[in-house]
């Protein structure tokens, strides 16, 4: 976890000095630990479901910005982002509350 963690500090200290070309900005005002947060949610936290849906999330924040051209206000995307975790953390939620009525109901739940 140590390596991990030292890989992805010194990766997010490469973007924000390399590829933003602000040395002044923060990686915090652009919301990337809410979006490793939603991948990290969205993906049950394996690695292969959190590589898909960092692609989805990547595809979806490029995809925004190219919206623009068209017409479409940029919010589009937080909204939809917003309603996929929303649903999500909804059906964890109610993961629980079934499995208990279920047991109590005498079934059998995996």
């Amino acid at each position: 976890m140590f390596i991990a963690g030292a890989l992805a500090g010194l990766a997010g200290a490469l973007h924000v000095t390399g590829v933003s070309y602000h040395v002044s900005k923060l990686a915090v005002s652009e919301g990337y630990g809410f979006n490793g947060i939603a991948v990290a949610l969205m993906g049950n936290n394996s690695p292969i479901g959190v590589f898909l849906c960092a692609i989805l999330f990547g595809g979806l924040q490029y995809g925004g910005t190219k919206m623009g051209t068209l017409g479409v206000p940029s919010e589009v995307v937080s909204i939809v982002i917003g309603s996929i975790i929303f649903l999500i953390a909804i059906s964890r939620l109610f993961k629980p509350i079934i499995k208990h009525v279920n047991k109590l109901k005498g079934e059998v739940v995996k």
